[in-house]
């Protein structure tokens, strides 16, 4: 399964599904439209039934966040790699230069979580 957020890095997520599909793996991506959609489900439930049953999981971080950012603030993406990591699925993470970057930049501004970094503490 690839984890990502869609919108701004469809080239990228063509490319990795071409290269994966090449290598002859099947190939669940959002953006192509081969994660199962069940009726009967939120669009969230659909994608963490299909991080249950992948094999391998690979997640994309980019600076866009991504669009499914649920009320306590995470999104798709983040849910499907903590369900991941949860299962102990075999997982990859591919990072944008700019996440390790911004993330050092908050710790060296003394944020030392996410409330912190979006601004949330009251």
């Amino acid at each position: 399964m690839v984890s990502s957020t869609v919108y701004g890095i469809e080239e990228l997520l063509e490319q990795i599904y071409a290269m994966l599909s090449g290598f002859g793996y099947e190939v669940w991506c959002s953006h192509k439209g081969t994660v199962t959609v069940y009726p009967h489900q939120t669009a969230l439930d659909s994608c963490l039934a299909a991080v249950e049953r992948c094999d391998l999981f690979l997640c994309i971080v980019t600076p866009q966040y991504g669009s499914g950012v649920l009320p306590d603030g995470l999104g798709f993406t983040h849910q499907e790699l903590l369900k991941a990591i949860e299962l102990r699925k075999p997982r990859w993470i591919l990072a944008h230069h700019h996440i390790p970057f911004a993330r050092s930049l908050f710790m060296k501004l003394g944020c030392n979580n996410t409330r912190e970094a979006r601004g949330d503490v009251r």
